[in-house]
């Protein structure tokens, strides 16, 4: 017995033990040419790479094992961490990089995850650009608490953070409505909203749940943090299709009272909580650690350092024993103790410099991050810019609005404006001007399918001195089209976006022809909507209906039948509720169709009730999924006298047949319906009055045993 004791301890403390898997590849281009040779994940924000936050929120959080899995431009995130304190003795968790260049989706992982048995317990699931200062322990001990109660059917919890439709942080491509139960967190809906779309649908099925009052929330943004069971990577393994976050919690939804499993959500209100996906959250977030919103996530402390924090026993962070090598002035600015800054230059406001930085005489910079070995020389204006490492800026130069990248050179009387990005090692100038220009340094790079303008430096576009192509998605697209693509790449704000459509959409209006016929539409949309409703019922049941008496005349496996159930019910859209009823119906009227007379109906019933009975099982198994089918039942028994008379022996064998539990035809028989038609709901409950009432006498010995 001692052996298999202390085996037990051992799987108890290894449950303890809090992991965590970092994806730090975001599969997609949304950062190119940028990110042609460096990953999204080492991008410096506020001087400090991106994944060293996402990593000290974890650890804030008591993770003690991260798995961080790399696969563009892998061996830099590797050379990162082997560099950093999270490979040495003193850090405050243990950090493991997964090496793939095969992984093509967030799918792949999960996929990779299950093929070797990472976890055995609850997980967390991380983007590798999250920037936060929030702690996961409730979030932690909600999920906890549900798998206690039972562990298949909370599958996750999704860790999202209240952020209001006009706020700066919330961008189209999060653009996100969630329906949920208001009591216990539970998602029923979950709808990405596309960039043009003006309405959003919600399944029926939602509403008429009698579980209790749902919301419908647009103040929330997904943080891509998930508190997983070990079944998640195990459904990405058994479906294939599912490449995406989005694609997995969609499907999980939709098959939700099929298989059983649920996903909650926890929402992150008092702290910071955000990701950096496009070029606009780069400089929202930027300036949100600017800011001190972040904080301890600071310019000036240390946390990438081994010696800067120190964790306290309840994951709480102290800056005490630490040297800061930035220095905070007034109006948030951070200057780094190795910058120097010339005679008469002026640092505003929202401004940090970095080491070993060079700013000349009578320079201008606000709102701007200056990365490390910079030299800006005399005369030269900054604002609500990024440059990167080892920046040169000559003299005369204006900078506005713009995005540089490492080791860049920029010449004398350069203006850059309005969304110009200059990619690693350009060369640009002198005395030109750019405007929401894309200058990059590959050449022909067809990586991901884009390639570059044909031209070889052409001085026209780039400078005398210039060396740079011009970047756009196709050889086709023209110069003019150039602002749109800035536009596109650096992304805007939810707000701004609805404006922009808000103006588009007024000069449209402006014709009064469109305004007439479009009033017209409106009009009618809601009849129109309702009656493609009935159609898409109607035509569900007529389907349903005649797989199921096709199945019963050639004796089809229902394992088969199920799934051409389920097919017509994605294809029509219905509810799980609307399934169930039709299914209840169709068998009720296929053993009227096959009995002869009333003396042989209950015979003909069960032979049709047990040889559908799999299927009756599969989707009766919860206990709201019984009641809509003894209402169903109801519904057809108060206009159908042989099947009324014959009911106390269907619930006989429903529930003899593990159909059907007691506890909820004894709920049912206590909420009479409003049904009047040949029988009302009160005769249909004496015709089984003798079941129920053996029912409870049954239920009270077992109490009293």
């Amino acid at each position: 017995m001692a052996p298999k004791k202390k085996t037990k301890e051992g799987n108890l403390q290894q449950e303890n033990i809090l992991e965590a898997v970092v994806i730090a590849d975001s599969f997609n281009v949304r950062f190119y040419p940028v990110t042609a040779k460096r990953p999204r994940c080492l991008f410096p924000l506020a001087n400090k790479p991106l994944l060293s936050y996402t990593l000290e929120f974890l650890a804030r959080c008591g993770v003690k094992h991260i798995f961080v899995y790399c696969c563009h431009c892998a061996e830099q995130i590797k050379d990162y961490l082997a560099q950093s304190k999270w490979s040495k003795p003193s850090s405050p968790c243990q950090v493991t990089t997964i090496v793939s260049c095969d992984f093509t989706s967030v799918g792949d992982v999960l996929r990779d995850i299950d093929q070797k048995s990472l976890f055995e317990s609850d997980f967390l699931l991380v983007p590798g650009d999250v920037v936060s200062n929030a702690q996961l322990k409730d979030a932690l001990n909600e999920h906890k608490v549900r798998r206690e109660k039972d562990r298949n059917i909370p599958l996750m919890t999704l860790v999202l953070h209240s952020s209001s439709p006009t706020h700066q942080s919330r961008t189209v491509e999060s653009d996100i409505v969630i329906a949920s139960n208001a009591v216990t967190n539970r998602v029923l809906h979950y709808h990405k909203i596309a960039d043009n779309e003006r309405k959003v649908q919600f399944p029926l099925g939602i509403f008429q749940s009698k579980e209790g009052r749902i919301e419908i929330r647009y103040d929330l943004s997904d943080t891509g943090i998930w508190v997983c069971s070990p079944q998640v990577p195990q459904l990405f393994t058994d479906n294939f299709d599912y490449q995406t976050q989005l694609d997995f919690i969609k499907g999980i939804l939709i098959n939700e009272e099929f298989l059983g499993n649920q996903i909650h959500m926890h929402v992150v209100q008092e702290h910071y909580c955000s990701r950096v996906y496009n070029f606009h959250t780069y400089d929202v977030v930027s300036h949100d650690v600017i800011f001190r919103w972040t904080y301890p996530f600071v310019p000036e402390i240390h946390f990438d350092d081994d010696y800067s924090m120190h964790h306290g026993a309840n994951g709480s962070l102290s800056t005490i024993g630490y040297t800061s090598s930035y220095s905070l002035l007034r109006h948030n600015v951070y200057l780094h103790n190795t910058c120097l800054l010339g005679q008469n230059s002026i640092v505003q406001d929202n401004v940090v410099i970095g080491n070993g930085s060079k700013i000349g005489n009578r320079c201008y910079i606000s709102n701007s991050v200056i990365g490390d070995g910079c030299c800006i020389e005399d005369d030269c204006i900054i604002e609500n810019s990024y440059l990167w490492s080892n920046v040169t800026v000559k003299s005369k130069s204006k900078i506005h609005s713009s995005f540089v990248c490492d080791d860049v050179s920029i010449h004398e009387g350069v203006v850059l404006s309005a969304g110009c990005i200059l990619c690693d090692k350009v060369l640009v100038g002198p005395s030109i001007e750019l405007e929401s220009k894309i200058i990059h340094k590959n050449g022909d790079d067809k990586t991901m399918g884009i390639v570059a303008d044909k031209q070889s430096f052409d001085t026209s576009l780039v400078g005398e001195n210039g060396e740079g192509y011009i970047w756009r998605k196709d050889v086709d697209v023209e110069a003019d089209n150039d602002r749109a693509l800035s536009k596109a790449l650096w992304g805007l704000s939810l707000h701004d976006h609805n404006k922009q459509k808000l103006t588009a959409d007024s000069s449209e209006e402006s014709n009064s022809e469109n305004d007439i016929s479009s009033a017209g539409e409106e009009s009618d949309f809601q009849e129109e909507s309702e009656e493609d409703a009935f159609d898409d019922l109607s035509n569900f049941e007529k389907e349903v209906k005649e797989s199921l008496q096709r199945g019963y005349e050639e004796k089809v496996q229902c394992d088969n039948l199920v799934l051409e159930v389920n097919s017509s019910k994605y294809a029509y859209n219905m509810s799980m509720r609307d399934v169930i009823q039709t299914i209840a119906k169709s068998l009720l009227e296929i053993a009227a169709a096959q009995s002869m007379d009333a003396t042989s109906y209950f015979a003909t019933l069960k032979e049709v009730l047990l040889h559908f009975l799999p299927l009756l099982c599969n989707y009766n198994k919860t206990a709201s999924s019984q009641l809509d089918y003894l209402y169903a039942l109801e519904e057809y028994a108060v206009s159908h006298v042989n099947f009324a008379n014959s009911l106390i022996k269907v619930f006989m064998l429903l529930y003899e047949e593990d159909v059907l539990s007691e506890e909820v035809i004894l709920h049912w028989n206590s909420k009479p319906g409003n049904y009047k038609d040949v029988i009302t709901s009160q005769e249909i409950r004496r015709k089984v009055e003798k079941f129920i009432q053996w029912l409870v006498e049954a239920e009270e010995e077992d109490s009293d045993e």
